[in-house]
């Protein structure tokens, strides 16, 4: 009787077992489930970092604990070349330490949001708009065939499916569906649009005549009848309802991320503000939920409804301004607006391009001021207002400082520059003298046996060469001297030096010259020059 109670106790808890494994994929959607490894005590458990990571769900209070379960897997430099495993794909949280590119003087105060104000960890909630909006949340559809069978490689922990048929959303392939976002996001497919407690990420897609196979991770058999109907979403753990309030209120949003660019992608601008990066906006510039703000649909790139913005606001650096992974930033900054650019054209193209109305700049690229890897922080690790990068050409020293003052500095007159065409704006006269003065930058102070710019005063300033500048009171701003390094610098200085020793070795010694020569309009190829003087 005993041996006959301990095998039924055996058998009813060796089914259960097995029973609550299968539940235990269904419970939860990919890939935080089985179909990766990952339990339930994997995250509401304090054995993990010596009790760090006790979830509120098991009697924890502190609130930041939600973001550490999170973090622990999905660490900054975690995923390197691909796959789950127990690391997820690399991110940071959204607040103003991610995204401000001032955080020490944020433009919205100091907010915060957690990972799960977007996120349920649990459920794909977006499947939630089956009925509603299956044509536009199914990224791809088909038919499971009944033969061959759905099979299971345990080692892998792999399923392959043959599929009959499979239609594809407009935009998406097989290549997308596996590597949505580089080489380990995945997208979730459903093989039973009937059962969508069961899913699995998409891994691989053979579409050859021969094969027709769909793979998936994690065992896809369980309650699996073919023929089925499937489909595969986007994924990404979204929640369809979101809080935007400060306080948990329930000032609630509906959300549809059913794909990376289009309708119902990251921010589509139509009249219904549900995109993900739409919902919580109150106060930005552009894609505000109310439809509001000084740029509503991002005109300054020229127009970014329905494109992917985490191309330019990656979450891998809490979707602060390119920390993307996406394109380099030379796509839009770097080029005049004109030229397809955006953000600060007018200085990032003086620095970078190299076209006629851009020879006074240096043509230097983006990494020779900017960390390529911590946009948009500065190769010495400071942000903009801190930054040291610009003082080697700006020149800070001497008796104008070329970086930080705020009428003539660099920093002041980055966004605007300091030419209207090839003058200087009214005000931006000293700009020269940044350079030019007695703590010269790259810039040669004795270039042309000229005086070094001196004291600060309001009305005359001595150039090396340049004869008199400044000083509006002395003469017609029309006469005064525009060099402006009118080609790379140094081919303006050999210019300048090869007419000087010209004029000084061949037509002084002759009295074909006097010791002040103006010169006007000469050598536009090297330097736009309006009525030029030189010292000789």
């Amino acid at each position: 009787m005993n041996k006959k109670i301990a095998a039924v106790i055996f058998i009813a808890a060796f089914v259960g077992a097995l029973a609550f494994r299968v539940l235990e994929i269904a419970a939860i959607d990919a890939p935080h489930n089985a179909s990766h490894e990952i339990y339930c005590g994997d995250c509401h458990a304090d054995a993990l970092v010596g009790g760090l990571l006790q979830s509120p769900f098991w009697g924890g209070t502190d609130e930041s604990a939600y973001d550490l379960i999170c973090i622990s897997c999905h660490w900054a430099t975690s995923a390197p070349g691909g796959g789950y495993g127990r690391s997820g794909p690399p991110v940071k949280t959204h607040s103003y330490l991610t995204a401000d590119p001032d955080p020490s003087n944020p433009k919205y105060d100091n907010w915060t949001r957690q990972c799960r104000n977007c996120h349920d960890p649990h459920y794909q909630r977006q499947k939630n708009y089956k009925t509603s909006d299956a044509s536009r949340l199914y990224l791809a559809t088909g038919t499971i065939a009944a033969s061959p069978p759905p099979s299971y490689n345990s080692t892998e922990n792999a399923t392959t499916l043959y599929y009959s048929s499979l239609t594809y959303k407009s935009g998406w392939s097989a290549a997308k569906l596996t590597k949505k976002t580089g080489d380990y996001r995945r997208t979730i497919l459903f093989p039973n649009v009937n059962r969508l407690g069961y899913n699995y990420p998409v891994i691989a897609i053979d579409e050859t005549e021969t094969a027709k196979t769909i793979t998936v991770k994690g065992d896809a058999t369980a309650y699996l009848y073919p023929p089925t109907t499937f489909a595969a979403i986007y994924g990404q753990y979204i929640k369809d309802i979101m809080d935007i309030s400060d306080n948990g209120s329930g000032n609630n949003k509906a959300v549809r991320l059913f794909d990376q660019t289009g309708v119902n992608s990251f921010a589509d601008g139509v009249s219904t503000s549900d995109g993900v990066c739409e919902v919580c906006h109150t106060k930005t510039t552009h894609y505000r939920n109310d439809g509001g703000g000084d740029d509503p649909h991002h005109m300054n790139v020229g127009n970014a409804d329905g494109t992917n913005c985490v191309s330019c606001h990656g979450h891998v650096g809490g979707f602060g301004h390119f920390t993307s992974e996406g394109a380099g930033c030379d796509a839009c900054h770097g080029k005049d607006a004109e030229n397809g650019g955006a953000g600060t054209t007018i200085s990032h193209s003086t620095h970078m391009e190299n076209d006629a109305d851009d020879l006074k700049g240096p043509h230097i690229t983006c990494g020779d001021c900017h960390d390529t890897n911590n946009y948009p922080r500065f190769k010495d690790g400071k942000n903009f207002s801190e930054t040291t990068v610009c003082d080697n050409c700006h020149s800070p020293g001497g008796a104008f400082d070329g970086v930080n003052s705020p009428t003539y500095g660099a920093k002041a007159n980055w966004h605007d520059g300091v030419y209207a065409g090839s003058t200087l704006k009214t005000g931006k006269e000293k700009w020269c003298a940044g350079c030019h003065d007695n703590q010269p930058a790259y810039g040669q102070r004795d270039l042309w046996n000229g005086d070094t710019m001196g004291q600060d005063t309001d009305t005359i300033y001595q150039v090396p060469g340049h004869l008199l500048l400044l000083g509006d009171q002395i003469f017609p701003r029309q006469d005064i001297i525009k060099f402006m390094h009118g080609g790379r610098h140094r081919q303006t200085e050999q210019a300048m030096l090869l007419i000087r020793s010209i004029l000084t070795v061949v037509l002084k010694p002759f009295g074909l010259i006097s010791n002040t020569i103006r010169i006007n309009g000469i050598i536009s190829g090297f330097g736009h020059f309006q009525q030029v003087q030189l010292a000789l």
